[in-house]
């Protein structure tokens, strides 16, 4: 409940005065590799495989590490919920070669694709995907919303993609 409240007041603070960021130079590599292995454990219950993709080089970033660490939280969450026991989640931080100045990173599984109609729709507050047989997931549908509205403040972008065979991908593109 608690989750829930602190979610709502995200989204209205978000829709008021934007969101309040906390900015530093950190290193995204590493943030993405300590939400990695907090959830850790939950993916080995699970039964799902998980691999985070490290760039050679330090990938570092003006971000708020709060406001990035809730945004990976949330993407994990997603891709274990979503993810059948005997797949894999991957995640991986990197910088797009035809983009200067860009760092981006993404948390993929090859669990069911998404619709590409709700490709956008997911991002609305209080909805969410569906499993391929057609049953909800537990969860508010404020998690994607909050995460957008994250990536925005820092001006930057989240979207998914995803396709049969494929599975689905989240994607954060920061400058």
């Amino acid at each position: 409940l608690s989750t829930t409240i602190d979610d709502l007041l995200d989204l209205a603070k978000a829709a008021r005065a934007g969101i309040r960021l906390e900015l530093g130079l950190m290193r995204l590599d590493e943030l993405v590799h300590d939400a990695v292995a907090r959830y850790e454990a939950a993916f080995q219950l699970a039964g799902v495989q998980v691999i985070a993709k490290r760039p050679a080089e330090p990938v570092r970033a003006l971000v708020d590490p709060g406001r990035i660490t809730q945004v990976l939280n949330n993407l994990l969450g997603n891709a274990l919920k979503f993810t059948a026991q005997g797949q894999r989640v991957e995640v991986e931080v990197y910088r797009p070669a035809d983009v200067t100045g860009m760092v981006a990173f993404s948390v993929w599984n090859d669990g069911a694709a998404i619709d590409a109609a709700d490709h956008e729709r997911i991002f609305q507050q209080f909805e969410q995907a569906q499993t391929q047989s057609g049953r909800r997931v537990r969860g508010t549908g404020l998690g994607l919303p909050i995460s957008r509205a994250i990536i925005e403040a820092h001006q930057g972008r989240l979207w998914v993609e995803s396709a049969p065979g494929a599975g689905s991908t989240f994607s954060v593109a920061l400058t």
